[in-house]
């Protein structure tokens, strides 16, 4: 379930930092990853740490949008920044 739910992060993630102006407002994109790592706190430490390793291994299969996913587990508060 960890891979999938991640899999799923990482799709909106990709869309809403990627998407024209003319398709999304980036306020409304802005606010809308700000609601998803603030819903994302609530999840244990473990949870937490499981997503976004998750998240990482994603990384791999998206070389488009690597860098961004790698940092996602840091944007959206799953880790701090020395990665724990």
């Amino acid at each position: 379930m960890t891979n999938l739910l991640a899999r799923v992060l990482v799709d909106i993630c990709i869309f809403l930092e990627t998407a024209d102006d003319s398709v999304l407002d980036p306020d409304a994109g802005l606010r809308t990853l700000e609601t998803l790592a603030y819903r994302l706190r609530a999840l244990s430490s473990a949870d937490r740490h499981a997503l976004a390793s998750a998240m990482r291994a994603i990384a791999d299969v998206e070389p488009a949008h690597r860098e961004l996913v790698l940092h996602l587990p840091q944007s959206l508060g799953l880790e701090d920044e020395s990665g724990d």
